[in-house]
């Protein structure tokens, strides 16, 4: 069970949400984002993750690589929908699901993979 994240955590993994969203956008591995900036490709992996705090230096050369505005990254430049919570998308696998969730067309083929998707996630709350 994930812990409860303090304020400047859930931040921070927003911000490394958004960078990850940008830079996928962008079409840019980790790593050639990493080399762009003159730092690792796990250096922006902790990024994203928001384990790393991003330094004002690092977001400014960040925004620039990526065609972006620092605000943009900082989920400053207007209002998220309420209910989004860029935070959790901090693995390759979420965004992944919900990049093939997005996919689907069908409103039924939707409801199906978040029941089960559900399901899975109550079975592994539920103590064996």
């Amino acid at each position: 069970m994930k812990q409860d994240l303090s304020p400047a955590e859930k931040i921070d993994r927003g911000i490394g949400a958004r960078l990850r969203h940008v830079r996928k956008l962008r079409g840019l591995t980790q790593a050639q984002l990493g080399e762009t900036l003159g730092v690792t490709f796990q250096q922006i992996q902790k990024y994203e993750r928001g384990s790393n705090r991003i330094s004002t230096s690092a977001l400014i050369l960040l925004a620039r690589a990526l065609d972006v505005s620092a605000r943009a990254l900082l989920g400053d430049d207007g209002p998220e929908p309420p209910d989004l919570d860029l935070a959790l998308l901090t693995e390759d696998a979420d965004y992944e699901l919900l990049q093939a969730l997005a996919q689907i067309s069908s409103d039924e083929g939707r409801r199906i993979v978040i029941e089960l998707v559900q399901e899975l996630a109550g079975a592994e709350r539920s103590p064996h």
